[in-house]
């Protein structure tokens, strides 16, 4: 027995939510709501239905699209829609062709998202270090200006600029270590390869 598949119309009607929100939900969160294109067709599966009225639920709980999306991710699996294709190019259709061609798109795609999320993760590491290290940078100013700003007598010095600059040291070097790291390929598909 065939799984049943749903039109928009269909999907937004037993979500309980107008097509037009329907539309707007199924285009930002694609890689949560299980569907299938046929040419121009997109239809949807039952558990569409589900997604759908978990991020209206999110939604009226005042939550933003991000937070929906963090939400989503603890929930639900992603879905990528794969169509595979014979190697010749016979025009062999989807139900025709094996599992695996799916199952390997499916993994390339995977890895490719943990590599880009490593990757972002990491230039959100060095831009918070970065933005520590001009706070840093100022606050030693300030107390350096506020030493010239005494009486000429030999000021003594605060203790505060040198436990300051010790943590700029350190954390120049952290944004240094992080920004020349090697231990990634030059590429994705360089990662790809070597995994083969």
């Amino acid at each position: 027995m065939a799984a049943t598949t749903l039109t928009l119309p269909e999907l937004a009607r037993r979500a309980g939510i107008s097509e037009s929100t329907a539309r707007r939900y199924a285009k930002q969160f694609t890689e949560f709501v299980p569907a299938e294109s046929r040419g121009r067709v997109r239809t949807y599966s039952e558990e569409a239905i589900t997604v759908m009225q978990r991020i209206k639920v999110l939604y009226d709980q005042g939550l933003g699209t991000e937070e929906v999306r963090q939400q989503l991710e603890s929930e639900f699996q992603r879905t990528i829609d794969v169509e595979p294709v014979a190697e010749d190019g016979g025009g062999q259709s989807p139900e025709a062709a094996t599992g695996s061609t799916s199952l390997e798109a499916q993994g390339i795609v995977r890895e490719f998202v943990r590599y880009i999320r490593r990757d972002n993760e990491r230039k959100r590491q060095i831009q918070l270090l970065k933005k520590g290290l001009r706070a840093l940078r100022d606050k030693i100013q300030q107390l350096e200006h506020g030493q010239k700003s005494l009486p000429s007598s030999e000021p003594e010095p605060d203790p505060r600029i040198d436990a300051l600059e010790r943590r700029l040291e350190e954390l120049e070097q952290r944004v240094l270590d992080l920004e020349t790291r090697e231990d990634k390929p030059k590429t994705f598909w360089d990662r790809l390869k070597r995994n083969k």
